[in-house]
Formats: C-alpha cells, sequence, structure tokens
C-alpha cells in the first residue's frame, strides 16, 4: 500500500519488507535495511530513484571495487568472478 504523505511512492515498512522478502537472514540483510532506512531519510520529499538507473551505477561501483582490488594486488578467482557477476547484472537489467 502507498503511503499517503507525499516524501516518497512507498512507505519505508514496504521496502524493507521487500528487503527481507529478497534476503535471507544474514549480514547483508542487516546492510541493506540500515541502507534502505539511511536512503529513505537522506532522499525525504523526493520521488523514489530508478531502480534500473540505480542498478546500473550500482554494478559499476562493484567493477570499479574490484579493480582497486587488482590496482591493491588483492586480486583473486573471488574478484574475478564478482566482475563477471557484475557485468551480467549489467546486461540483465530491464
Amino acid at each position: 500500500m502507498a503511503c499517503k504523505d507525499f516524501t516518497s511512492l512507498y512507505s519505508l515498512r514496504e521496502k524493507l519488507d521487500a528487503v527481507r522478502r529478497i534476503t535471507r537472514p544474514s549480514a547483508i540483510r542487516a546492510i541493506c535495511q540500515a541502507r534502505m532506512v539511511k536512503g529513505h531519510r537522506q532522499y525525504l520529499g523526493q520521488p523514489d530513484p530508478d531502480p534500473s538507473k540505480e542498478a546500473q551505477l550500482e554494478a559499476a561501483d562493484i567493477i570499479n571495487y574490484a579493480a582497486l582490488a587488482l590496482v591493491q594486488g588483492k586480486w583473486n578467482w573471488r574478484w574475478w568472478l564478482i566482475c563477471k557477476l557484475a557485468m551480467l547484472i549489467d546486461r540483465l537489467i530491464p
């Protein structure tokens, strides 16, 4: 149900419930929820961002972090796989 004020199309409760439904109980769920609360409060009064555009930017950030790992000599198969998944995410975003 959409919230009745003009701060966002969706309430914070709806957003946090969506995070809960997408993630399994883990450390990443807590991080996601904390970031959702922070972003909801930070952009109060503004329309929600375009999820496709934001996801593409986040995939680019992941690749940039992998590049930092390479430069810092921390590159390994995990970073390689993370890069491949980020590039796949970019291709799958509608």
